[in-house]
């Protein structure tokens, strides 16, 4: 499994290693085993930054989205005032 892992590029090179380990020493399924908590950890970690980064947009576009909202209702408001003092 590993030499055919091996020749196609986009196999990590750690697990192309780990998996030849396995294979050597008779024990694929544990080493698959540690290779996939290896990447599921991996994923965690990668998925909490992008939350950590789009946290702070999100806020700013919904802070753009109630701002348009407040200016939509007010503006008619205030138009509606001038034109009643003679503004």
């Amino acid at each position: 499994i590993a030499d055919a892992m091996q020749q196609r590029p986009m196999m990590p090179t750690m697990m192309t290693g780990m998996v030849r380990v396995g294979e050597s020493s008779g024990q694929l399924d544990i080493m698959f085993k540690k290779v996939s908590d290896f990447y599921e950890d991996d994923v965690d970690v990668v998925v909490a930054q992008a939350l950590k980064l789009l946290e702070p947009m999100l806020f700013v576009v919904l802070g753009v989205v109630v701002g348009a909202v407040l200016i939509a209702m007010y503006l008619p408001i205030f138009d509606i005032a001038n034109t009643q003092t003679g503004g």
